[in-house]
């Protein structure tokens, strides 16, 4: 009943929880969801068609077209009166201002927008290239295959009219050199070059590319334009976002928008000489392109290939030149610079031979030095006030045991056999309400039971306090050394290590350590008190706890590193785990677009059978090791027991069934 009694308050604020996190969760299923399964035009000659179509982001925006005005419905669309039919095998060019809607276009078409009105249809499966390039933390083969099965002869050729070959050989490990969470380890423009190799090995019928071309130096691109683009692309559909009136001119049909709609379309040089809007564009935009290839040309090429993506840049050197003095220097720095703060946090990885190693998250068999402990009792508020918490906590043990041991003595007092006939030797036990001195012994034990509560409530003040404090001070401290980390910190930490440091392992911190905390000097203090006092009733029990002693110890020992190391695989289980659910939410239109949802869907599976193990592990260990300490406890109480048949008559019944209830005890503890 005592161990009912005390679950109640945990037990309730679990359950309360668990409420507000099925809330949580069930607003996530219960999300609207897409439907991507777009229709196909009725004409086999046509890669897609727009008939009257209008799209919004939110689902929220839809209304009802035909009770609301017409200026209303466009001002709550993003996406309005779109006509358009694209026929197959065409290159079309998608220009506008900032704004307009040209990439809000390539997500409807991938159906990431909701569809409010009128008719699309797409002919063909599609490949995606964002305005900003989604790269995984794996190598660049696999960036480029994207799931896919290797093709030599396919692979290279794309690697070739993306201009990446040469960035290849360059690369330590070549097309294995890992590229890093977010490609940290490329520049902007390898990027988008990685990105449109991602599409081009795809072989899709459709190709949307959301300009790229505008981060890569011109000569860069116009090989990438008339290689990739004009060349493996020329059987394909190509719908391409650029304001470059050059590129514009290459394209067989150009469509230009503004404020959600199509403005006009139609071939380069016709819409030059009708549409004054896309005239207008265009000067601006040749302006702006020979202002940048101004720039160009006194600053230098911008494709430098580096380990870091803030790469210094010298005029005078060629880019081979700057690329080989940029990689030694960026891991030069990256391997002989002193770590700061935050990186001493997280250890983090280092480029060596093209593979981002990572010592930090191993799972470490060796115990937690002083330090740790020492740290958390910095944080709490140093060690008067830790010396303070355990003054209450043993003030608080002593009077629960105190309280029992004076009812004991109660009981022992109110049933002392009195003599009634001198001649025939005959006694009588009173009441325990006969005993004259039993307004003593109440008072006693009301001032006993008074002291335990307000040792309790001063117990439970202090540790909030220090809990609080070690808390906010551990997760302030963390996040201060994280702000003032170094870039290179950012660049090879991934964000779900950061992410699991700040939510699990803080959690872990905030909640379930004070948690623990408090039930294992309760419970350590309290177990040691009734063993005390079950010595103090049968002396002799201290000799049949020695080697009773010796074996919790063996079985602390035994299992303190393994079920240690279980916890830290644990811990470090989620990282991955969270790198995944970044990296998908980060490249979700591409993941669309391309059909890998189930890839990853399994990938996300492996990861959380990883960390579901290593949970369901760490808990059997636990549930294992409290069997062999329930043996422990059984063991006591035999003992206990068998001291009291043995010395019947010696010891005083009261003292005897404290002694038994204290040893009965201990299993709660």
């Amino acid at each position: 009943m005592l161990f009912g009694i005390r679950m109640i308050p945990y037990g309730s604020r679990y359950l309360a929880e668990a409420v507000v996190a099925l809330r949580r969760v069930q607003e996530l299923l219960l999300f609207t969801e897409v439907d991507k399964q777009i229709p196909r035009p009725t004409n086999p000659l046509v890669a897609v068609e727009f008939k009257n179509a209008a799209f919004s982001w939110d689902e929220d925006t839809v209304q009802d077209h035909e009770s609301e005005p017409l200026s209303t419905t466009q001002a709550s669309t993003t996406l309005h009166n779109l006509d358009l039919i694209v026929e197959k095998k065409r290159l079309i060019g998608i220009c506008g201002p900032v704004g307009s809607g040209k990439s809000a276009l390539l997500h409807a078409l991938i159906g990431h927008m909701v569809h409010q009105d009128g008719e699309m249809a797409v002919g063909g499966s599609v490949a995606f290239v964002g305005q900003s390039p989604w790269i995984q933390n794996l190598t660049l083969r696999e960036n480029v295959l994207f799931g896919e099965s290797l093709d030599k002869h396919r692979y290279y050729r794309v690697l070739s009219a993306c201009g990446l070959t040469q960035d290849v050989n360059r690369m330590a490990a070549n097309d294995q050199s890992e590229i890093g969470e977010r490609g940290v380890t490329l520049s902007g423009g390898q990027k988008a070059r990685l990105s449109l190799a991602r599409a081009l090995y795809s072989n899709r019928d459709i190709f949307l590319i959301d300009d790229i071309l505008s981060s890569i130096d011109r000569s860069v691109a116009d090989h990438i334009f008339f290689n990739a683009i004009k060349g493996l692309l020329s059987g394909k559909t190509t719908l391409l976002v650029t304001s470059d009136p050059q590129r514009l001119s290459y394209c067989d049909e150009v469509v230009y928008m503004e404020a959600g709609r199509f403005f006009d379309h139609g071939p380069h040089e016709s819409l030059l000489s009708r549409c004054a809007e896309y005239r207008r564009f265009c000067e601006v935009a040749a302006t702006y392109s020979a202002s940048e290839q101004r720039l160009n040309k006194v600053f230098g090429d911008d494709e430098v290939a580096s380990n870091s993506p803030e790469a210094p840049r010298t005029p005078k050197r060629t880019e081979s030149e700057s690329v080989s003095v940029t990689r030694q220097n960026g891991q030069r720095e990256r391997t002989q610079s002193t770590l700061t703060a935050a990186d001493s946090l997280f250890d983090i990885p280092v480029v060596v031979d093209g593979q981002v190693t990572d010592a930090e998250e191993d799972l470490g068999l060796a115990a937690m030095s002083w330090s740790v402990y020492k740290r958390y009792i910095v944080a709490a508020g140093g060690y008067a006030i830790w010396i303070l918490l355990m003054m209450a906590f043993l003030a608080n043990v002593s009077a629960t045991v105190f309280s029992t041991v004076w009812l004991s003595e109660w009981i022992k007092s109110g049933h002392q056999p009195q003599m009634m006939n001198g001649s025939t030797n005959e006694t009588v036990v009173p009441s325990l309400a006969e005993n004259p001195r039993t307004g003593f012994f109440a008072a006693v034990y009301a001032l006993s039971i008074a002291f335990l509560f307000i040792t309790g409530l001063f117990k439970a003040m202090i540790f909030v306090k220090v809990s609080l404090n070690a808390a906010s001070r551990l997760h302030n401290g963390m996040f201060e050394r994280v702000i003032k980390g170094s870039m290179s910190f950012f660049d090879s930490t991934p964000s779900g290590r950061i992410l699991n440091r700040f939510s699990k392992d803080m959690d872990e911190i905030d909640v379930k350590l004070p948690f623990t905390a408090e039930v294992f000097l309760q419970n350590m203090l309290t177990c040691i008190a009734y063993m005390i006092v079950i010595i103090w009733v049968f002396p002799f029990f201290l000799i049949a706890s020695i080697p009773l002693i010796c074996i919790f110890f063996l079985f602390v020992a035994c299992f303190r590193a393994g079920i240690r190391s279980l916890k830290r695989s644990e811990n470090v289980s989620r990282s991955p785990l969270f790198d995944h659910i970044s990296a998908t939410l980060d490249g979700l239109s591409s993941i669309h677009a391309y059909n890998q949802t189930d890839r990853f869907l399994e990938t996300l599976k492996v990861y959380l059978d990883a960390n579901s193990g290593a949970v369901f592990m760490f808990q059997s260990a636990m549930r294992w090791l409290a069997v062999w300490l329930d043996l422990l406890v059984v063991a006591i109480t035999f003992i206990t027991a068998f001291f009291i048949v043995l010395l019947t008559g010696q010891v005083e019944p009261a003292y005897a069934g404290m002694a038994l209830a204290f040893a009965i005890q201990v299993k709660i503890y």
